[in-house]
């Protein structure tokens, strides 16, 4: 007979590699799991019944903005996220992350969402933000990609850009997420973006897109991320792809078709969807794309 610190009998249990579900319980000693089986005569400091129910390791949600609304601060358990059996999100999506900060015009990608006078940033760095995550201690497992649109609101040109996308990486960002919709302070050129996902092939991190357009011009917009994935050779991931506008849902299935054609000429293309029938974007994305390239502050002097 053996002892865990806690034991889940009874459940038809996930391994997370795609095998079918099997039938057995779980033993866990701390923190990590220590037997799979037939634990039925072994004891437990805590002993959960999962008849009838599934054991699956924790799901990640990679398309988080927990960082730039701010509630991983403000509800560090982040507890709607584990009463949905999410353990590990990754900030950083659609062009803004909260690091690296050097300038005021950092904090762009926060004050869409949330009201900056309650926001404290007491880091510079990637790195200095992590630390800084760490101390509140988050109820989930937290990683982040750097937003090229944040990058470009502090800087003036593509050198400065890559020299602090690289410092990042090194630092533990898992990778860089576009807005191609919006250009920022340093407009970068077909070129500097394909050097840009270059550095990230070679720094092993990866590439999340929002579209440049979810709309009318959808397929041009998805056409050019397929040309920029097949003439660097990175990976290409869409983030919440979807159709805006009922006059737009003609184009889903082309959509779909085109991503299919790249999978199979060898381009590998992901995408995530998100579960609800409404959209959860802000009133600037339903702009024309002409007016949101002008900016923020240009939009509201008109």
């Amino acid at each position: 007979m053996a002892f865990y610190d806690v034991i889940i009998k009874n459940g038809m249990i996930f391994n997370g590699k795609g095998d079918p579900a099997e039938r057995a319980d779980i033993g866990i000693k701390g923190d990590k799991i220590d037997a799979i089986g037939n634990l039925q005569k072994d004891e437990g400091g805590q002993v959960f019944d999962a008849e009838g129910k599934y054991v699956c390791p924790g799901f990640i949600d990679i398309t988080s903005h927990s960082d730039t609304h701010w509630t991983l601060f403000s509800e560090p358990s982040q507890e709607s996220f584990i009463r949905q059996g999410i353990t590990t999100i990754l900030g950083g999506n659609c062009g803004y992350s909260i690091a690296p900060i050097i300038k005021v015009a950092g904090l762009n990608g926060i004050k869409k969402w949330t009201d900056i006078s309650n926001v404290n940033v007491n880091w510079e760095t990637v790195k200095e933000m992590l630390d800084e995550v760490d101390r509140h201690k988050l109820g989930v497992n937290f990683a982040t990609l750097v937003g090229l649109n944040t990058l470009q609101d502090q800087v003036d040109d593509a050198r400065q850009l890559k020299f602090l996308l690289e410092k990042s990486l090194e630092e533990g960002a898992f990778g860089i997420s576009t807005n191609l919709g919006l250009d920022g302070n340093a407009p970068l050129s077909e070129g500097d973006l394909a050097e840009i996902l270059k550095l990230l092939k070679k720094n092993g991190g990866i590439v999340k897109h929002h579209l440049e357009d979810e709309g009318k011009n959808i397929l041009p917009a998805l056409s050019r991320l397929i040309s920029m994935a097949r003439e660097t050779e990175t990976e290409l991931v869409i983030s919440h792809f979807k159709i805006l506008g009922r006059g737009s849902w003609q184009h889903f299935e082309e959509a779909l078709n085109m991503m299919r054609n790249a999978r199979q000429e060898g381009i590998k293309i992901y995408c995530d969807f998100f579960p609800y029938e409404r959209t959860g974007s802000n009133l600037f994305s339903f702009l024309p794309p002409w007016l949101i390239k002008m900016g923020e502050k240009e939009i509201m002097e008109i």
